[in-house]
């Protein structure tokens, strides 16, 4: 087995055992929310502010809604989100779907998609992403980087005979 093709395999191993972080990631998060979603109500809240929250990663160009809603106590909650976009998602004044636990009622969120599963979707596209690059590694390139090393006779010492369809090439006649 020539070098570049011990190369690719270990590539495509790598890129499998790589895949296992982010797969692990998105189960957790599936879990997470699946457990949360569960848990919690479905209520209606409005949006009442928007701030720029200038943090480690952010730019400060996002934007990230404060809403409130009623929790079935009647109390007003008021939550800032922690998810926040720009341009802006929400405009001030706006209904929006809101999820909370009855047991905590600060612990809510904007019930969206995007709010709900985005961890889950990050983290498990970058585990197809692996995954992608290690079955490309080891199921397409490697034949390819086969046949060329028979085509053009690589690492076969020079005058030795191309290796025939099974690997094996047969000593040089006497």
């Amino acid at each position: 087995m020539g070098l570049a093709i011990k190369l690719v395999r270990i590539a495509g191993i790598l890129c499998a055992v790589a895949a296992l972080a982010p797969l692990t990631l998105a189960l957790v998060f599936y879990w997470h929310e699946n457990k949360f979603i569960r848990q919690s109500v479905l209520t209606r809240g409005v949006v009442v502010a928007m701030h720029r929250n200038i943090g480690h990663l952010n730019t400060g160009q996002d934007e990230f809604p404060v809403f409130t809603f009623r929790d079935k106590a009647r109390r007003l909650i008021q939550i800032d989100s922690m998810y926040g976009s720009y341009p802006p998602a929400y405009r001030v004044g706006e209904k929006v779907p809101v999820r909370y636990r009855p047991s905590d009622p600060t612990d809510a969120m904007i019930a969206s998609p995007v709010t709900l599963w985005l961890g889950t979707i990050i983290s498990g596209a970058f585990a197809v992403a692996f995954l992608l690059g290690a079955a490309i590694l080891l199921v397409a390139v490697r034949p390819l980087l086969g046949y060329a090393g028979r085509k053009f006779n690589w690492g076969s010492g020079g005058g030795q005979a191309p290796l025939n369809s099974t690997g094996y090439s047969p000593p040089p006649p006497q």
